[in-house]
């Protein structure tokens, strides 16, 4: 399942700020085994890492609440530029697997040179994963036109 650490989701439907309890439960109620949550229309941008850490923090505590076991995968990359690096994601005490059970390293992967620069991105990162915690460079391109 889809949501945002903001009030939209990248495609403009309803986030989940402010609204991670009822959120959460909902998920669980459904059945729900994974939750992505995106970084777009966030209230403070997507590079302002103390607001995102906690607000990214708020669902994780809201999905681990529930007592269902819920994979949780954060994006940090929405409203980043092409080539960022979110390698902070993995490094930072707050990001890894204190955030999520996956964390995305590189902003979306679009065409092959975007593709390139997130293989390169995450051939450091490989100490930041472990059991139970997952690097993510976005590395499916079935979806981006042009890039598959």
């Amino acid at each position: 399942l889809y949501t945002d650490r903001g009030a939209r989701t990248c495609a403009g439907r309803p986030g989940s700020f402010g609204a991670e309890a009822l959120d959460a439960q909902t998920f669980a109620e459904w059945g729900v085994d994974y939750v992505k949550e995106d970084n777009c229309f966030s209230t403070s941008g997507p590079g302002d890492q103390p607001v995102l850490f906690q607000q990214f923090g708020a669902m994780r505590d809201a999905l681990n609440r529930t007592g269902r076991p819920i994979f949780f995968s954060v994006c940090g990359g929405g409203g980043q530029r092409p080539l960022a690096n979110l390698s902070y994601y993995a490094t930072d005490p707050r990001g890894g697997p204190a955030l999520a059970n996956a964390w995305r390293v590189s902003s979306d992967c679009v065409n092959w040179i975007t593709c390139n620069y997130a293989a390169r991105v995450a051939a450091g990162l490989g100490g930041a994963a472990g059991p139970g915690g997952f690097n993510d460079p976005d590395m499916l391109l079935g979806s981006s036109p042009g890039a598959a």
